[in-house]
Formats: structure tokens, C-alpha cells, sequence
């Protein structure tokens, strides 16, 4: 048996935080507006619960499949990228750290695949790489380095 110690009793307490407002707070919403939306209406008298209840849900999964994807499709870019500036060393490099190592070792593996192609957008396009990379090892954050070589 486990011991039962402050990381794994933190653990738990995670598990339940989530799958309490992830699973069993949305199911008991959902209930309470069907409930709520079934009762405040008087076209729905003659109408058993559960047939309205099926009838709602019939709408509202792919209103809300439609809605989720637009908003992974459009709304989630903006937010990864607001999110990313709220901690200050996502974007840039740490000097002395091991991307630093990292990124000499990709500048090098660019001076050689640039130097073994005859391919000129190749070469273009690597070159591009390379410069953005150089930019890092400078101390600008990635998302700059990045979109000013529009890679």
C-alpha cells in the first residue's frame, strides 16, 4: 500500500478539483437549465420532460460543437499568445542555460544543411531560419524573432 504523503493527498486534491467542475458541476448546470427552461415556458406543458429534454440536447450539442471549434479556431491563437507574455522567461532565452547550447547546436546543423543545398528558396528559407535563431541567442523574445523573418 501507498504511503499517503502532502504530494500525493495534493494530487487528489487535483484530481477531484477537476473532475468536479470539469464533469459533475457542468452535468448538474446542464440539468438545472433544462429544468429551469422547461419550467419558465408554458409551450412546453404538454410535453413530457424527457422527450424535451432529448429535443433541447438535440440543439444544443452541435450549437455548442459549432461554437467550440470556432473558438479553437479562431479565439484559442489569441489566448495561448496573451498567455505566453504574462510569464517573462517563455519567450526569451536564459543566458547561460542549456537552449542556449541548444540553439548554437541548430545554428550549426543551419550553417551545414545551407551549405550542402544548391536549392535557392532552400537556401532562402534556411537562411531565414538562421537569422531568427541568431536573434534569440541576442535576447529577443521568439515570437519577434520569429514573425519578423515570417517563417
Amino acid at each position: 500500500m501507498k504511503k499517503v504523503t502532502a504530494e500525493w493527498m495534493g494530487r487528489r486534491w487535483f484530481e477531484f478539483r477537476t473532475g468536479y467542475a470539469t464533469y459533475i458541476s457542468f452535468a448538474f448546470g446542464f440539468s438545472n437549465f433544462i429544468l429551469i427552461l422547461y419550467g419558465l415556458t408554458d409551450l412546453f406543458n404538454d410535453v413530457p420532460l424527457h422527450l424535451f429534454g432529448i429535443a433541447i440536447f438535440s440543439v444544443l450539442l452541435p450549437l455548442a460543437i459549432i461554437i467550440g471549434y470556432e473558438h479553437n479556431r479562431i479565439q484559442q491563437k489569441t489566448e495561448s499568445r496573451q498567455l505566453q507574455h504574462l510569464h517573462p522567461y517563455n519567450n526569451v532565452i536564459i543566458p547561460e542555460s542549456k537552449e542556449v547550447l541548444h540553439v548554437k547546436y541548430v545554428l550549426g546543423m543551419l550553417d551545414w544543411m545551407i551549405a550542402s543545398t544548391k536549392d535557392k528558396e532552400v537556401v532562402d528559407n534556411l537562411t531565414r531560419i538562421k537569422r531568427a535563431y541568431a536573434r534569440l541567442l541576442d535576447g529577443e523574445e521568439a515570437t519577434a524573432s520569429m514573425s519578423k523573418e515570417s517563417i
